[in-house]
């Protein structure tokens, strides 16, 4: 099985995170906005929703290599990754003042 699979297999959904703490730390300490190094458009999406400001979306990229290059493909087709695709990150970002 893949890791989405996998875990729903286990009775898990894909991605069961909750982002409310993050967001919670992250005014806490003050800061305006952050330059958000992800991948993951729910992550994007979910801390945007908490109120996060995202002031850049910083693609994480790294090559695919026999050893990852299964899961990588699997974040990309199954979760929606947005690997190889930085620009896909723009329909993911709100307008919000910084």
């Amino acid at each position: 099985m893949n890791t989405v699979e996998a875990n729903k297999a286990l009775g898990f959904e894909d991605d069961e995170r909750d982002y409310h703490l993050a967001a919670h730390l992250i005014k806490s300490l003050g800061m305006k906005s952050v330059r958000l190094m992800t991948n993951n458009p729910n992550k994007l999406k979910a801390l945007q929703e908490h109120g996060v400001v995202i002031s850049e979306h910083v693609e994480h990229v790294f090559e695919a290599n026999e050893f990852n290059e299964f899961y990588l493909n699997t974040k990309k087709v199954e979760s929606g990754h947005m690997i190889g695709n930085p620009l896909e990150a723009k329909n993911y970002l709100t307008h919000q003042r910084h």
